[in-house]
């Protein structure tokens, strides 16, 4: 998957993502992209800029399948915040 990453961020949109985000232009939004496909753009990024990235879902299944797509993109499991144990 580290290659995958690494050359997802070729794309010239991923890389002006990365800049505005280490310029300090957060939060940023993407849209446009399937689940599957934010997935793997916000993996890409985060690993980039080594840091931990925040996603916000429409709901608890999206944010239930965001979760299993980062873990396998990322290796890890990734910390899930659901609306009703805020």
């Amino acid at each position: 998957m580290k290659h995958f990453l690494e050359t997802l961020m070729t794309v010239p949109e991923a890389g002006e993502l990365l800049r505005r985000i280490e310029d300090g232009g957060c939060p940023a939004a993407v849209t446009g992209l399937q689940a599957v496909q934010r997935a793997c753009l916000g993996a890409a990024v985060a690993r980039a800029a080594g840091r931990p990235a925040v996603f916000v879902c429409g709901d608890e299944g999206e944010a239930r399948q965001l979760a299993g797509d980062l873990e396998a993109l990322l290796g890890e499991a990734p910390v899930t915040l659901l609306s009703r144990e805020w």
